[in-house]
């Protein structure tokens, strides 16, 4: 059932999240970027539902056994990385496009509204929020193994 809810909330999530990568990449590198075409985004990529499907199933089985305080504590840390790694991600991506341009008309790239590389970044983001999550639970896994060694 959570696999479904997050699924179909991905949907969702996929437009203000598409929306967002692109206004950060004219922020951090507008003068260098020119987006053409229309801003027009209809259906959800396919890594962004499977990997928000896949990623809301598994973070609440990793914090399943955390008391609500702590739980909350996680969330939030998992919600700040994904945003800073959102945003670094993005400033990298808007980086590079224009360097690696060898057509560029005075240095400016022109890139496509739909070609906007924000599916890679989504599911990135979400990984380093999986992480820390991945490691959070193995150090109190360690810990409470070696504490029941003693």
């Amino acid at each position: 059932m959570l696999i479904l809810v997050a699924a179909w909330s991905s949907t969702f999530i996929d437009q203000l999240y598409w929306q967002w990568v692109t206004r950060l990449m004219k922020r951090f590198n507008g003068s260098h970027l020119k987006f053409a075409g229309k801003p027009f985004h209809l259906f959800p990529m396919l890594k962004v539902v499977y990997g928000f499907s896949i990623f809301v199933p598994v973070a609440f089985w990793l914090l399943r056994n955390y008391f609500k305080r702590d739980w909350l504590l996680h969330l939030i840390i998992i919600l700040l990385l994904f945003i800073a790694s959102t945003v670094l991600i993005s400033w990298a991506q808007s980086s590079l496009l224009p360097a690696g341009c060898t057509v560029c008309n005075d240095g400016i790239y022109t890139i496509f509204y739909n070609k906007v590389p924000y599916d890679g970044c989504f599911v990135s983001s979400l990984a380093i929020g999986l992480f820390y999550l991945l490691i959070i639970t193995f150090l109190r896994f360690k810990k409470r193994k070696n504490r029941g060694a003693l």
